[in-house]
């Protein structure tokens, strides 16, 4: 946005985006208060905060105990200054980075398209407030003040080296809920004696003693923020909270414990004291201690703190657990052995960190919960002298008697007659008010553990609270195995407790997966920022297994890696990261089918896709299903990838359906009990990766059906071999490298053993790159130009079945092109986009060209009708071929006549070649093409040059028939070795080669 003069209102506009820097700036220590941040009145003596608010969505600003007030940020600014609106437009102006002939820095440093290389540009330097320079504002007015978040012109000017120590050999971002940038952390490896030495330094922006703001390499000035905020915003609410020493054990923690927020705190457990638990209020916290003395000093200390926030609950790690077992695997399957008493065991030092490279993974971590890894909760009440009280049949605070109580060890209500604490089942949380997206279905989320320990979520419809008895509510808790005690009371008591629970958290349930605005939702959490807060909620168990182990680097390294060269691998990689793209561009559902013989790999092909999202085995799923059950999958798979395996599974009689089904992306519209049509229930977009021994037409042929264009179209058929000769094919299978490997076969099982190990972590780095950083927009000015750049490459005009198939094929080769340019798959530039114009060709040669679909419909109708009736039903012509048989039996259901033309040829042994010549009048034409567009057929024909015909416009040729007199008849006039020819060849002999940078959309 370009500013000729500075304007007032314009400036105090694009002031409140960056409203928390400028309040850090001029107004100093606060605190929100709903929509209004409350401070201290820096220009005055003020001893006590509550007159003096800001609003923080206008920036109207008032002091009610002097009567001050003002209607946006530049009069705020002009106010604690003491100087002219038009100063104050300037000095805020300045600090924003804004020039009066220049564009807003803060607005350039905003997503850029996917593959900018752009520098940015040098942020200006902006004054201190004068409030900072002459008037107390804090109590760190004179000394070291942090701005977060960092206001965007300074992030061009962070360090990359320290002064003393140069290159960090890690850095760690600590943003806040919004996902902007707080801190940053840096860990240098300084040589020492032989050894290293580590040592992390925190990197701050702000200012000092009145000088203009600037990085610094101290602590904030404030309490320190924790460490990966903007996932616990966008995480599941009731998702357990992981808390480590350290970045680098959070971020191993989170691969161990997906399901969970894994977070930490500035400088370790010597800082404590000086961090802002108060995100943590209300929530289930696990400690995961360094293996130390420091680590176990530093429980106590933490629990207070996280008392005073009003957890729900705290509980350590018991990390003596990996001391007594190491991982293994037994069948692919995580297991769990015995340390031998020789062994290393669990270091001292150790954490979440050494776990990972120990070999220890999320599966592994599931079999330690069962062995008790979560320790028994620390108390989150009134303690006595730091002794663990029982709940049970004790005293509660006077001070605060809360009515009912659930913990870990239960639920309990408060019998005042006992003056105790009765225990009547367990445990059962409720996790807010719920209703759905159009905001009706009002209920109540709970969550408990079953009677297996397996844990349970039920929205519990508002009707059930209505009821006198609660029946079908006690039914239903029971019904899902929640344990609840006997008697009359326990019973009562539960009742109250969900009937009367006075939550004000709202929860909007979603049913679908995917995109829902600007946040993609995962089963186990939402990744990017939500207006409100957003659950996951299916009553049946989900068919989607979108699960996370090892790492990224495992993966690429492991996994992708063997891709390079292997253009099936690879493609079907890409089709894993290009289903997130299609709400974001708006198009319909992809499907990709690879059909070959067994035994030659395509079950690896199926894997490697998976392993993009989850464990293989658990998240591909089979053709074998009922359309209804089909509906239920597809719509759990929505903006994700569907991986269905063995179409010869489904019954050939319905699989054309099945076929329009998925690709409708709608579910069936059933009735209701008065007879009226109900909404469609299921809708979704995907990408479907099919796998099978036969196309989707040779497959309906066993049920003597034929498929419609438009479910060819749905299910584009790629060969899974892509070697023609019989000897490659049986060494190689579906690959055209075995990097390495002694052949096909062995490069398998490597892929097959490694999407085991690593898996997941590439689609949720793929989704955190789009909706951490609101890059929606970018990806479809990027996705579109690269389609017309991919339609070039493989020669296809506008219009048609081709047209719509490259697009496809474009949209996965973009997908895994961006994937690439984020180093998701560590593949060189270009990889990508050469394997999807080979698997382009491949299924343009398997289906006969790129021509419409229905026209490769009519030729091979043609051809096979000429080929099995040839003879039988087409009367040989007299005479035009001496040595027929002139005693042949007369014609049955005769359609035409044939007659047989013989030229001379260059074969040596009988130095001549024939071809037929067939006659049809136009009864005998539209006879011939039954079950499809006779009158599109003979404009085929004529296109393709098979049809002899007059001059004009007519597609027919006036012919004396035999046996017919003197008067021509119009027929139609068709040579055979034209229908016949061979079918053009679309594929390269070798890889295409790519250069990308020739496209704007690089």
């Amino acid at each position: 946005m370009t500013i000729n003069k500075l304007d007032f209102k314009q400036v105090a506009s694009l002031a409140l985006g960056s409203i928390d820097a400028v309040l850090s700036a001029w107004v100093g220590d606060g605190k929100r208060q709903g929509h209004e941040y409350v401070a201290l009145n820096p220009t005055r003596s003020d001893q006590s905060s509550g007159s003096f608010s800001i609003n923080m969505n206008t920036g109207q600003w008032a002091d009610f105990s002097t009567d001050d007030k003002g209607g946006d940020l530049v009069s705020l600014v002009a106010y604690i200054d003491g100087i002219t609106q038009g100063e104050a437009c300037k000095n805020l102006a300045n600090f924003l980075g804004i020039t009066e002939t220049g564009e807003n820095s803060a607005t350039k440093a905003g997503p850029k398209p996917a593959g900018s290389q752009l520098p940015r540009p040098k942020a200006t330097s902006a004054p201190r407030p004068q409030s900072m320079l002459n008037k107390p504002r804090s109590k760190s007015a004179n000394g070291w003040q942090s701005i977060v978040p960092v206001p965007d012109p300074a992030l061009r000017d962070c360090p990359a080296l320290h002064p003393t120590l140069g290159q960090p050999s890690q850095t760690w971002e600590y943003l806040d809920a919004n996902g902007l940038l707080s801190l940053k952390v840096l860990r240098f490896d300084i040589a020492k004696n032989g050894g290293r030495k580590k040592e992390y330094r925190p990197l701050t922006y702000g200012a000092e003693n009145g000088k203009p703001p600037a990085w610094s390499w101290k602590q904030p000035a404030q309490k320190g923020p924790l460490y990966r905020l903007d996932c616990l915003a966008t995480g599941v609410v009731t998702a357990p909270i992981i808390l480590t020493e350290g970045e680098k054990a959070a971020d191993a923690a989170q691969l161990l414990f997906p399901n969970a927020v894994a977070m930490t705190w500035l400088s370790g457990s010597k800082a404590i004291g000086k961090a802002d638990f108060s995100p943590l209020r209300g929530r289930e916290v696990w400690y995961w201690p360094d293996n130390d003395k420091a680590g176990r000093d530093s429980v106590t200390p933490l629990a207070e703190q996280l008392q005073k926030q009003a957890v729900k609950s705290l509980a350590i790690i018991n990390i003596a657990l990996f001391e007594q077992y190491s991982p293994s695997r037994d069948d692919d399957k995580a297991s769990l052995g015995k340390t031998e008493s020789n062994a290393k065991g669990w270091p001292v030092k150790a954490d979440a960190a050494d776990a990972l490279a120990m070999g220890w993974t999320a599966d592994h971590i599931a079999l330690l919960v069962n062995k008790g890894l979560i320790g028994d909760a620390l108390p989150q009440g009134r303690q006595d002298k730091g002794e663990q009280r029982k709940l049970a049949d004790s005293k509660p605070d006077e001070q605060d008697v809360d009515r009912f109580k659930s913990t870990k060890e239960g639920l309990f209500y408060f019998d005042s007659k006992a003056d105790a604490y009765r225990r009547m089942g367990g445990r059962l949380d409720v996790l807010g008010r719920s209703r759905n997206q159009q905001g009706d279905s009002w209920g109540l989320l709970v969550s408990f553990d079953d009677f297996d320990g397996e844990s349970k979520e039920w929205n519990i419809p508002a009707s059930l609270l209505v009821t006198d008895q609660n029946n079908e509510l006690l039914r239903g808790l029971a019904f899902k195995g929640y344990h609840l005690l006997s008697g009359r009371e326990p019973k009562k008591q539960l009742t109250t407790y969900i009937n009367d629970h006075a939550t004000t958290r709202r929860i909007r349930l979603v049913e679908n997966l995917g995109w829902h605005g600007d946040a993609f939702m995962t089963p186990a959490q939402v990744i990017g920022k939500t207006s409100e807060t957003l659950q996951y909620y299916s009553g049946s168990p989900a068919h989607c297994k979108i699960s996370q182990n090892g790492t990224l680097d495992q993966w690429r390294d492991n996994v992708a890696f063997y891709a390079v060269d292997n253009s099936r691998l690879t493609f079907a990689i890409c089709a894993a990261f290009a289903a997130p793209l299609l709400d974001i561009i708006g198009s319909e559902t992809c499907g990709f089918h690879f059909v070959g013989p067994s035994g030659r790999g395509k079950s690896v092909i199926s894997k490697v896709a998976a392993s993009v999202y989850g464990h293989p085995e658990k998240y591909r799923k089979m053709w074998r299903t009922t359309d209804n059950a089909l509906e239920a999958v597809a719509a759990e798979h929505n903006d994700v990838l569907l991986i269905l395996d063995e179409i010869s599974q489904i019954d050939p009689r319905i699989a054309g359906e099945a076929i329009y089904l998925i690709g409708n992306g709608l579910g069936k519209m059933r009735s209701q009990e008065n007879g009226t049509a109900s909404k469609v229930k299921h809708q979704w977009r995907l990408v479907l990766l099919s796998f099978g021994e036969h196309t989707l037409a040779e497959h309906m042929a066993e049920a003597k059906k034929k498929p419609k264009a438009g479910m060819e179209a749905r299910l584009l058929s790629i060969p899974a071999i892509p070697h023609s000769d019989t000897a490659t094919a049986e060494l190689l299978g579906v690959h055209e490298s075995s990097k390495g490997f002694a052949g096909g076969a062995a490069l398998g099982d490597h892929l097959e053993a490694e999407a085991v190990k690593q898996h997941g972590t590439a689609f949720l780095t793929f989704i955190q790159s789009i909706a951490g950083h609101n890059k929606r927009g970018d990806m479809v000015k990027y996705i579109t130009e690269y389609r017309e750049y991919f339609k070039k490459q493989v020669g296809i005009k506008s219009g048609g079945h081709a047209d719509r198939a490259a697009d496809k094929f474009a949209l996965v080769a973009a997908a895994g092109e961006y994937a690439t340019q984020e180093g998701i798959t560590g593949w060189q530039k270009g990889w990508a986009t050469s394997a999807a114009k080979t698997c382009f060709y491949a299924w343009a040669d398997l289906r006969g060209g790129t021509g419409g679909l229905e026209n490769t419909q009519i030729l091979d109708h043609l051809r096979l009708q000429f080929i099995k009736y040839g003879e039988s039903r087409f009367t040989r012509w007299p005479g035009s071929d001496a040595s027929t048989d002139d005693h042949a039996p007369r014609t049955m259901d005769r359609l035409g006549f044939r007659k047989t033309e013989t030229e001379q040829s260059s074969d040596v042994k009988t130095g001549k070649t024939t071809d037929s010549i067939f006659y049809l009048a136009s009864v005998g034409f539209k006879e011939l093409c039954e079950g499809i567009n006779s009158r599109a057929a003979a404009q085929l024909l004529n296109e393709m040059g098979a049809l002899e015909t007059d001059k004009g416009k007519r597609l027919t040729k006036k012919v004396r028939l035999p046996g017919s007199g003197d008067k021509p008849v119009n027929c139609y006039v068709i040579r055979l070795s034209v229908l016949m020819g061979e079918k053009e060849t679309m594929a390269p002999s070798s890889m295409p080669e790519v250069d990308l940078d020739k496209t704007e959309a690089f």
